[in-house]
Formats: structure tokens, sequence, C-alpha cells
């Protein structure tokens, strides 16, 4: 009579407990808990990490749509034009162009690249009395947090910016430069 083997017999190692990458740690919230400023920041923190890891995991950082670019020239010089659009950038953040926006660029030169690039602006202030950490003459705190996108005319590419286009100078006028493959996000097909 043959006798199955339990599964505990059969493991070669005792189990381990193995961390996530980055541990995201979030609030235990229970009756009567007396929460600080810190315990909201370290809320948005988890929620914000959960989401870049979201949008790095599961789309990759890239275009996600619109953000076509095209080079406009008049008497007073050549521009770039970059359309709206969405993207991920490499640290998850979302970068939205909500409108069309316009870049003069150089004489022409050695090639340029056409970057867009998220950052954040504090907004919003209130005045602050008696706050231990703010001097007396700059008593304002500011209450938001505003997403933005940058856009910016580069030499080269510097990480977290997402380059568009990478634009070549001929004589006195800039074209695009066909070569250059802007990255997309996960199944995003090309415009």
């Amino acid at each position: 009579m043959k006798t199955r083997k339990s599964a505990q017999s059969r493991k070669l190692t005792a189990p381990i407990s193995v961390a996530p990458c980055q541990p995201l740690k979030r609030l235990n919230y229970f009756f009567g808990q007396l929460l600080s400023a810190a315990d909201l920041q370290a809320e948005q923190n988890y929620l914000l990490g959960k989401h870049r890891r979201h949008n790095l995991r599961c789309h990759g950082a890239g275009i996600v749509e619109g953000l076509q670019v095209s080079v406009s020239a008049n008497n007073a010089g050549a521009s770039v034009i970059v359309a709206p659009g969405f993207a991920i950038d490499p640290m998850g953040n979302e970068v939205e162009l909500c409108a069309e926006a316009q870049l003069n660029l150089p004489a022409t030169g050695k090639p340029v690249y056409v970057v867009i690039s998220y950052h954040e602006n504090l907004t919003d202030p209130i005045p602050v009395l008696g706050s231990p950490d703010t001097n007396p003459a700059d008593a304002v705190v500011y209450t938001r947090t505003e997403e933005a996108a940058d856009m910016l005319i580069l030499s080269e590419v510097v990480s977290p910016a997402i380059a568009l286009a990478r634009l070549v100078g001929r004589g006195k006028t800039w074209r695009l430069d066909s070569r250059f493959q802007p990255l997309r996000a996960k199944g995003v097909q090309a415009q």
C-alpha cells in the first residue's frame, strides 16, 4: 500500500518571508487615534506610491497619447510646437500637457531633444501663527501641491524627463529626426 507524502514532508527548505522591493506602509486606523500632519502625509505617500507602481508595472513609462511635435519657422525664428497629451515618466508620475505648448528653438547647431518633465508646485498659501518650523517673517504655509508639466529643449535627455522628439539643424532650419522613436507606454502604437 502506497502512502502519499504530505506537502510538508516534501519541502526542501523552510519558508521565509520576502519583503517587497520597496515596502509600502499604510496607516492602520483605530477609534480614538490622534492623527498628525505626518500621518496624513504618510497616507498620501502610500497612495502615490501604489499609483506610481501600478503605472510602471502595468503601463510602463512613455507617451500614452498625443504629445506630437512639429517645427514651425517664421521671420522671428524657429519654434517647436507640442500638441496636448499624456505620458508616464520613469518614476511612474503622470505628466499631462493640457494645451498646446510652443518653445523657441536656438540657432541651428547640434541636435537637441524636446522633452516633457513632471514637477510639483506648492500653491494656496495661508498665514500661520506660532508655527515652530517657520520664520515669523515668512509665516505662511502652502496648503496644496499642484502637479504640472515642464516642456524643455535639451542637448541630452536626463531622466526622469521623457524625450518626445529629436531635432537636427540643417543650414538655418530645424527638422524632426525621422529615425528617432520616442518611448511609448506598453500597448501604445505610434501615432
